[in-house]
């Protein structure tokens, strides 16, 4: 699966990692491995942003890290003010009515809320409700 040259390892290691969302998302958890399995090997050199939607797609499949030790994820990752806004998102707060809420810019609460989304490894607001009243 990861003969191809035309792309650097990166682009395409990172391009697994989309498809493997892709196959979780359509429910084929085999596939979502296969893809995963050539992300790691093409990114194992790497570390940064590609590495962590690596992790955090394997964290969705509960699959442990290459290394073995599982990193803090999901509801326990996030930081105190974090779990305050996705408390307040899981309400069905705006972005402008967080802002006004906590006293904070537009600005800051769209952060803290793609921070939010990336450490749950979901992709919507909705699903914050979902993990927030399951945690």
């Amino acid at each position: 699966m990861t003969g191809s040259t035309v792309l650097p390892a990166c682009m395409r290691g990172t391009a697994y990692v989309g498809a493997a969302r892709c196959a979780l998302a359509h429910d084929h958890r085999d596939d979502a491995v296969e893809y995963l399995t050539a992300a790691g090997e093409l990114l194992a050199r790497w570390s940064g942003w590609r590495v962590r939607q690596l992790a955090a797609v394997r964290g969705q499949l509960g699959l442990a890290p290459p290394g073995g030790e599982r990193p803090v994820t999901g509801a326990a990752a996030l930081t105190p003010r974090e779990r305050e806004v996705a408390l307040l998102v899981a309400a069905g707060l705006t972005n402008a009515e967080l802002s006004r809420r906590l006293y904070i810019s537009p600005k800051t609460v769209a952060v803290h809320v793609s921070n939010i989304l990336h450490k749950l490894g979901i992709s919507s607001r909705g699903q914050v409700r979902d993990v927030v009243r399951d945690a």
